[in-house]
């Protein structure tokens, strides 16, 4: 599978059972938990996250002293862990990925896969992003316009 969307429900304890289409791709490779740019949070082979981290860390000599730097590692860096599925398939988020996220307990979820990465996104910040996001714009910016 390329692509794909499901939508999950989180337990209590911030788990929840990882979609059986997706299981595969993600039993397959190691992957990490971070936070996306967006509010939600991403998974990422261990190869793309060294490379994503690698490429943030050669942007400066010094880290500490450009913001946009700095603020990169303190929200993709600094939080990433590794994804591991206990022996029932179940994800479990991490408290601070939770609360910054939006992802409670008995609440819904949305998990999106673009073939090289996933998303997990709370489903009422997902709806707001399809609702309110200019898609037209996004297709003439990447296609080009009329």
């Amino acid at each position: 599978m390329d692509n794909g969307i499901a939508y999950v429900t989180i337990d209590e304890k911030g788990r929840f059972i990882f979609p059986k289409k997706m299981r595969s791709i993600i039993e397959e490779d190691n992957y990490i938990m971070t936070f996306s740019i967006d509010n939600c949070i991403q998974l990422l082979t261990l190869d793309e996250f060294n490379e994503m981290k690698m490429e943030i860390a050669a942007k400066a000599k010094h880290p500490s002293t450009r913001a946009s730097i700095r603020n990169l590692q303190m929200r993709i860096v600094a939080p990433a862990t590794e994804v591991n599925l206990d022996k029932v398939s179940r994800l479990s988020l991490p408290k601070p990925f939770r609360d910054i996220t939006r992802l409670f307990g008995n609440s819904e979820a949305v998990v999106l896969y673009y073939g090289s990465y996933f998303e997990i996104w709370s489903s009422i910040e997902y709806t707001n992003i399809m609702n309110t996001t200019d898609f037209q714009a996004a297709s003439d910016a990447v296609f080009g316009g009329e």
